[in-house]
C-alpha cells in the first residue's frame, strides 16, 4: 500500500510528464489506484495513457484515455475532459485520422476557453499545428506552434519551449528556411538536453540531420540519426525508432546505395505498420517505389502502388510524391500523355499548398518528359518555372517570411497584454492564486482544517505617533517583508495588512502540517531581532487557531484575496487576547500540533500538552462570541524542534503540484508525429495530451 497522499503522487506524475518518464508513469498510476477514488482512477488511467502513448502502443492509450474521460464527465471536471480530449486528438492525428484529431481538438480548444486554462489551449494549438502542417497548411502549421510557444513561455514552461522550437524549426524546413529552421533546432536541441529530455533532443537531432541530408551532407546526417537512434532506444520510443530508420534509408537511397537503401525501408514500413501509423507506412511506401524507379524495375513497383492507392492519404506533400512516382511508371511503360496529365494534377495541388519544393520537382519531372517527347515549348516552360522556383528557395523568397513575422508580431502583441494583465494579478494576489485568475477559474476554496495566524505590533501607535511617515512605513515595509519570506518557507499565505496587523494561513494540506507551518511561521516572527529607532525591541503578540474556513478571490476592478469563518474570528480574538512577545493558540490548534499525520484525532489532556515542552497552558479564558476556551501558549523553548513538514521535505506543497499539474497536463507529451518532407519521415516534437498530458 502507498503511504503518499494524492497530491503528492500528481506532483511526481507531472514531473515524468515533463520527461516523458513513461515507466514512472505506469508506476504512479499503480499508486493512483491504491486510493480507490473516481478522481485517482481518473489520473491511473490518464496516466497509462500517456506511458503507453509514448510507448508506441497507441490502441491500448486509446483504451485509457477512454476510461479516463469518462470519470472526469462524471466528476464534472471540465478541465480533466479538456485535456484527455487533447490526448485523445494527439493519438488520432499520429495514427492518422486526422479529421477525428481535428475534431478532438476543437473540443478540447472550446472546453479550454470556457475554463481559461492556458495550457490546454497551448497544448492544442500545438497539436492543430501538427495537423495543419500533415494537411500542408504550413502557414496555419506556423500560426499554432508560434502560439503554442507564446503561452509556454508566458507559463516558464522550459519543455514545452523546447517543443515549439523542434515543431517550429521542422515547419522552417518545409517552407526552405533551412538556417531559420537551423537555428530554431538547435535552440530546442541545447533546451532539450539542458532538462535532460531525451525524446525532444532525439527529435530535433534527427530533423538537423535531414537539413544536413537535404544538402547533400550523408556523412553528418548518418551521424545525426545515430545519436538519435541511441536517445530513442534509451526510452523505448518505437516510433521514434522507426522515423530514424524511414531516415536512414533516405539517406543511403540519397547517397546511391540502393540496395541498401530498399532493405532499409522495408524494415521501417514494417516497423510503422506494426505501430499503426497510416501515414509514415504509405511514406515508406513511396520510399520503397521510388528505389524501384530508380533501378526501372516498373513491375515490381506496380504492387507497391496498388497498396498506395487503398490508402486515404491526407498529407499533400505525400500525395504529390505518390503521383511522382506514379507517373514515372507511366512514363516507363510508353504512356507519356498519363504520365504529363498525372503530373500536372500534382502540379496544381502543389501550387494549391504552396508547396514549393514539391513544385519544383514536378516541374523537372515535366521538363524531362517534354524533352523525351521532344515538346520544345513545353520543355522551356517548365525549365523556365523550375529554375524560377529554385532561384526563390536559394534566395529564400520574403514572402513567407513575412508571412512568419506577421504571425510573430500578432502573437507578441497578444502575449504582451496578456503579460500585463497578470503582472496586475501578480502585484495583488499571491501568485498560484493569481495564476488561477488567470486562467479563469473562480477561486472559492474550502478547508477543513486551516491555521490562521494573527500578528500585532505592541504598543505600535504610542511608539509611531512622533516618528515622520515616511519611516513608519519604511518601518512597516521592512518587517512584513520580513515575514512574508517567513510565510514563502513555510508554504504559507499572507492575505493582508491592515496597519500594523498582519493576518497569513495554511490550508491546503492536512491539520498537523497546517498548524505545524503556521506555528513555525509565528516563532519565527516574533524571534526576529527587530528595534525601534531608539534601540528598544520592536515586540508582536499572535494568535492562532485551527478550523474550517473559506478562501477565495472578491472584486473586479479591485481583487482581494481574503479568508471568512469562524475560525478567523476565534483566531482574531487568540491575538486581541495575547501578550507581548508570545503566541496565544487555541486548544484546537494545539491538539493538531501533537497529531500524527496519519493518525485519527484524539483529545488530549492538560499533563500530554505539557509535555510537550513547547506549548504550556494559559488556562481557561472568556472569548467574546465563544464563552470559556481551554486555550495555550506557544513557546520556543530550549530544546524545541518542530516536525519537519514531509512536504516541505520533499520541496513539495499541494499548490505547486497544482501549478506543476497544469503546466503538464497535455499528453501524450511529444511523443514524434511522422510528416513526410521531400520523400522521407521527420518527426514532430509535441506535447499532446501532454500536458497538458
Amino acid at each position: 500500500m502507498t503511504c503518499r497522499t494524492f497530491d503528492e503522487i500528481i506532483f511526481d506524475v507531472a514531473r515524468a510528464r515533463e520527461v516523458n518518464d513513461a515507466n514512472a508513469l505506469l508506476r504512479y498510476a499503480d499508486e493512483l489506484d491504491e486510493h480507490q477514488t473516481p478522481l485517482a482512477a481518473a489520473h491511473a488511467h490518464r496516466s497509462r495513457g500517456s506511458a503507453w502513448y509514448q510507448l508506441g502502443d497507441y490502441t491500448t492509450a486509446q483504451e485509457h484515455f477512454s476510461q479516463s474521460i469518462a470519470l472526469f464527465e462524471e466528476l464534472g471536471d471540465r478541465v480533466g475532459v479538456a485535456r484527455v480530449l487533447t490526448s485523445i486528438g494527439a493519438v488520432h492525428s499520429t495514427r492518422g485520422d486526422l479529421a477525428m484529431a481535428l475534431e478532438c481538438l476543437h473540443r478540447a480548444l472550446a472546453l479550454g476557453k470556457e475554463t481559461g486554462d492556458r495550457v490546454v489551449e497551448s497544448s492544442v494549438a500545438t497539436n492543430l499545428g501538427i495537423v495543419y502542417f500533415n494537411t500542408g497548411d504550413l502557414t496555419s502549421a506556423l500560426e499554432h506552434h508560434y502560439r503554442a510557444l507564446a503561452i509556454r513561455e508566458e507559463l516558464g514552461d522550459r519543455n514545452g519551449i523546447a517543443a515549439a522550437m523542434c515543431n517550429i524549426g521542422i515547419a522552417l524546413y518545409s517552407i526552405d528556411d533551412y538556417p531559420a529552421a537551423l537555428e530554431h533546432l538547435y535552440r530546442g536541441l541545447e533546451l532539450s538536453t539542458e532538462l535532460g529530455n531525451k525524446r525532444w533532443a532525439a527529435s530535433a537531432l534527427l530533423s538537423i540531420g535531414s537539413i544536413s541530408d537535404k544538402t547533400g551532407d550523408y556523412t553528418t546526417a548518418l551521424e545525426y540519426y545515430g545519436k538519435a537512434a541511441m536517445l530513442y532506444e534509451e526510452v523505448g520510443d518505437k516510433s521514434g525508432i522507426a522515423s530514424t530508420t524511414t531516415a536512414i534509408g533516405w539517406t543511403h537511397q540519397n547517397s546511391g546505395d540502393l540496395t541498401a537503401a530498399l532493405s532499409i525501408h522495408h524494415r521501417a514500413l514494417a516497423l510503422h505498420q506494426e505501430l499503426g501509423e497510416v501515414q509514415a507506412s504509405a511514406n515508406d511506401l513511396c520510399n520503397i517505389i521510388l528505389v524501384l524507379l530508380e533501378q526501372r524495375l516498373y513491375d515490381e513497383a506496380r504492387p507497391h502502388m496498388e497498396t498506395m492507392d487503398t490508402i486515404q492519404i491526407d498529407d499533400p506533400a505525400l500525395r504529390i510524391w505518390r503521383e511522382q512516382c506514379r507517373a514515372e511508371i507511366q512514363a516507363g511503360s510508353g504512356d507519356h500523355d498519363a504520365a504529363v496529365a498525372t503530373l500536372q494534377n500534382a502540379l496544381s495541388e502543389a501550387n494549391d499548398h504552396g508547396l514549393r519544393s514539391k513544385a519544383a520537382d514536378v516541374r523537372k519531372a515535366l521538363r524531362d518528359l517534354a524533352q523525351k517527347n521532344n515538346d520544345l515549348a513545353g520543355y522551356i516552360e517548365h525549365n523556365n518555372e523550375y529554375n524560377r522556383i529554385i532561384n526563390e528557395i536559394n534566395g529564400k523568397d520574403t514572402a513567407a517570411r513575412l508571412a512568419t513575422q506577421e504571425v510573430e508580431r500578432r502573437i507578441a502583441s497578444e502575449r504582451q497584454e496578456h503579460q500585463k494583465q497578470l503582472a496586475v494579478l501578480h502585484s495583488t494576489l499571491p501568485k498560484h492564486i493569481a495564476d488561477r485568475v488567470a486562467r479563469g477559474e473562480t477561486v472559492n476554496d474550502n478547508y477543513d482544517d486551516a491555521a490562521i495566524l494573527f500578528l500585532d505590533i505592541v504598543s505600535f501607535s504610542s511608539y509611531t505617533s512622533n516618528m515622520p511617515p515616511t519611516d513608519v512605513v519604511k518601518m512597516l515595509e521592512h518587517l512584513f517583508t520580513t515575514v512574508d519570506g517567513i510565510c514563502e518557507t513555510h508554504s504559507v499565505v499572507k492575505i493582508k495588512t491592515i496597519g500594523d496587523s498582519y493576518m497569513c494561513f495554511r490550508g491546503d494540506a492536512d491539520a498537523t502540517t497546517n498548524a505545524t507551518s503556521i506555528a513555525q511561521v509565528a516563532l519565527a516572527a516574533i524571534g526576529c531581532a527587530f528595534t525601534w529607532p531608539n534601540g528598544e525591541p520592536i515586540q508582536f503578540r499572535g494568535g492562532i487557531h485551527i478550523g474550517p474556513a473559506t478562501a477565495g478571490v472578491i472584486g473586479t476592478q479591485r481583487l482581494q484575496y481574503d479568508v471568512w469563518g469562524d475560525t478567523v474570528n476565534v483566531a482574531s480574538r487568540m491575538e486581541s487576547t495575547s501578550e507581548p512577545g508570545r503566541i496565544h493558540i487555541s486548544e484546537a490548534l494545539a491538539n493538531a500540533l501533537v497529531e500524527h499525520k496519519n493518525s485519527p484525532p484524539s483529545p488530549l489532556s492538560h499533563a500530554s500538552l505539557e509535555r510537550g515542552s513547547y506549548r504550556s497552558s494559559r488556562g481557561a479564558i472568556d472569548v467574546k462570541g465563544k464563552g470559556t476556551m481551554q486555550t495555550y501558549w506557544l513557546e520556543q523553548t530550549s530544546g524545541t524542534s518542530f516536525r519537519r513538514d514531509p512536504s516541505r521535505d520533499q520541496n513539495y506543497d499541494r499548490q505547486r503540484a497544482h501549478d506543476v499539474e497544469a503546466l503538464f497536463p497535455t499528453l501524450p507529451n511529444s511523443t514524434p508525429r511522422h510528416a513526410t518532407v521531400r520523400g522521407f519521415s521527420l518527426p514532430i516534437a509535441r506535447l499532446g495530451f501532454l500536458f497538458p498530458a
